[in-house]
């Protein structure tokens, strides 16, 4: 449940798909992942040959696209986990009063740092368990 890749710098409210877009792992798909690997996304994210998401229920999915989307959330799961476990452990993240976009950039880089750096040494038997927050198609806050 650590961090690979981090991408902060959208100040304000701006929509995941968005950042997403934009951010180097997106643009650099195909040189930063081996063939045949592919990102998770929830349905805010656009489906593309690296980016996986889930069918939309309009009530008439197949058992396969049903089967596919239940082992996709269980999937993503994980990636939730790890954004609530930054959340428990750095508490100061949910009130960043800074008025330096740069500042908090850092703040946010150095907590995933801190994150990962605590469960090397720990280990992840030892975090607590955090509440799942689904996204959804919301806009989310992104600094």
């Amino acid at each position: 449940m650590g961090f690979t890749d981090v991408y902060v710098g959208w100040p304000g409210s701006v929509h995941d798909a968005r950042i997403y877009t934009n951010s180097s792992v997106c643009l650099k798909a195909s040189e930063l992942f081996p063939t045949q690997s592919h990102l998770i996304g929830d349905g805010a994210y656009p489906l593309s040959k690296t980016m996986m998401t889930p069918y939309r229920d309009n009530g008439h999915l197949s058992p396969k696209q049903r089967n596919y989307n239940r082992k996709h959330a269980s999937t993503r799961v994980v990636v939730e986990r790890a954004n609530g476990l930054l959340k428990i452990k750095w508490r100061r993240l949910h009130h960043l009063e800074m008025i330096n976009v740069d500042s908090m950039c850092r703040v946010i880089c150095a907590s995933c740092v801190l994150h990962n750096f605590v469960l090397a040494e720990d280990g992840a038997d030892k975090l607590p368990e955090p509440e799942v927050e689904e996204d959804g198609d919301d806009e989310t806050q992104a600094i």
